[in-house]
C-alpha cells in the first residue's frame, strides 16, 4: 500500500485525542514600533496574531488536515476567554469539541509566543498559561468515564500527556481506564506520548526519542536493552525517534530500524507530534510498522520544513512522495 492508498483511505477513519489540549496565541511584533510616542515607555507592540490548537490541539489539527474523516478532542477547557477561543480554532479546522469539557475549576491551557515581524524568529520571552494544581477528583473520574463510553466509536486514539506533575487532563483514573479497556478492544490502536508519565501505561503504543529511552531502559532495568524495556512495560510497540534520522520499532518480534528518507529537524515540536499523528493513523489502515513509519517520517518532514504553519496537506505529501 503506497502512500496515495493510505491517503485515500484516511477519510474512513475516526481518530480521538485525548489529554492536554492547548491553545496557542501567536503574536507577531514590530521591533520598530518598540517606544511608546507619548510617554517613551518601552513596549511590545503587536501588529498581528492568530490563534492555533496546540499540545494534543496540534496533532487533532493534523490528524484533520490529512483528511480523517471525524476526528474529536477529549480534554478539559476553562470557562474563560481562552476557552471559547480554543473551541472556535478546533470547529474551524472540522474538529468536534463535543467532548471538550468546560469547567471554572481549571483554566484553559494557553501559550502567548511572540515573533519578530521583520525575521520571523520567536526571540521573546514566551508567557504560559498553566494549571497550578491537580483537578477535583470529580472531573478526573468524569474524564475516565467519558473516555470509556466514547472510546469504541473511534479506529485510533492518541493520548497526549504533557502535563507535569500530573496537574494535567491524563491522570490514574484515566491511565487505569486505558489499561482496563485494553484486553477487550485488542485491536483498537492507542498511541501515547507523554513528558513524565510513560512508566505509568502499559499496553499500548509509546513514543519516545533514543534519549529518553536510553535513560528510561537504565532506570527501570539497569541498562540500554529497548526490547527488554518493551517487554517491561508490555507495550504493544516501542516506537523511538532518531533525531529526525530515523525509527526504530520494538514490538514482540524484536526490532526493525528505518531510516528516514526525508530527514527533519528533530527539533521541530510540530514534527514529532505530525510524526505520531500520520504514524498511527496509518499503522491503523495497513497493520504495516514499515510503511506506517514511512508514511509518518514524510509527514514530519513536510512539517518540519513549513516555517510557520507546521501542517501536512494530502497533496505535499503525494508531492514529497514522488
Amino acid at each position: 500500500m503506497n502512500d496515495a492508498d493510505i491517503l485515500e483511505r484516511i477519510p474512513n477513519m475516526s481518530a480521538l485525542v485525548v489529554g492536554d489540549i492547548c491553545l496557542e496565541y501567536r503574536c507577531a511584533y514590530d521591533e520598530g514600533l518598540s517606544v511608546q510616542p507619548e510617554s517613551g515607555d518601552s513596549r511590545l507592540a503587536v501588529v498581528a496574531s492568530e490563534f492555533r490548537p496546540s499540545l494534543g490541539g496540534a496533532i487533532a489539527s493534523d490528524l484533520a488536515a490529512l483528511g480523517c474523516g471525524r476526528v474529536a478532542v477529549l480534554g478539559v477547557a476553562g470557562q474563560d476567554g481562552h476557552g471559547l477561543e480554543l473551541q472556535n480554532c478546533l470547529r474551524e479546522r472540522g474538529i468536534s469539541t463535543e467532548n471538550l469539557i468546560r469547567t471554572p475549576e481549571a483554566p484553559t491551557l494557553t501559550a502567548m509566543r511572540f515573533f519578530n515581524s521583520r525575521t520571523g524568529e520567536e526571540d521573546q520571552r514566551r508567557i504560559d498559561f498553566i494549571a497550578t494544581r491537580r483537578l477535583a477528583e470529580t472531573l478526573q473520574r468524569q474524564i475516565a468515564n467519558r473516555y470509556q463510553s466514547v472510546f469504541d466509536g473511534f479506529n485510533f486514539v492518541f493520548i497526549a500527556d504533557y502535563a507535569a506533575q500530573e496537574q494535567g487532563v491524563i491522570t490514574e483514573p484515566l491511565r487505569r481506564m486505558v489499561d482496563e479497556l485494553a484486553p477487550t478492544y485488542p485491536d483498537k490502536l492507542v498511541f501515547v506520548t507523554s513528558s513524565d508519565s510513560v512508566l505509568n501505561y502499559r499496553r499500548v503504543i509509546l513514543q519516545l526519542d533514543r534519549n529518553e529511552a536510553e535513560n528510561m531502559s537504565i532506570e527501570v532495568i539497569g541498562r540500554v536493552d529497548f526490547a527488554a524495556l518493551r517487554d517491561r512495560l508490555r507495550a504493544r510497540l516501542l516506537v523511538i525517534t532518531e533525531g529526525g534520522q530515523g525509527i526504530a520499532v520494538y514490538d514482540a518480534r524484536g526490532e526493525v530500524n528505518i531510516p528516514a528518507s526525508h530527514p527533519y529537524r528533530s527539533e521541530s515540536r510540530d514534527a514529532v507530534g505530525a510524526f505520531g499523528a500520520a504514524f498511527g493513523i496509518a499503522l491503523a489502515i495497513t497493520r504495516d510498522v514499515y510503511r506506517a513509519t514511512e508514511f509518518g517520517n514524510l509527514v514530519a518532514a513536510i512539517t518540519a520544513a513549513k516555517r510557520s504553519e507546521g501542517i501536512a496537506r494530502p497533496h505535499e505529501i503525494l508531492y514529497g512522495a514522488r
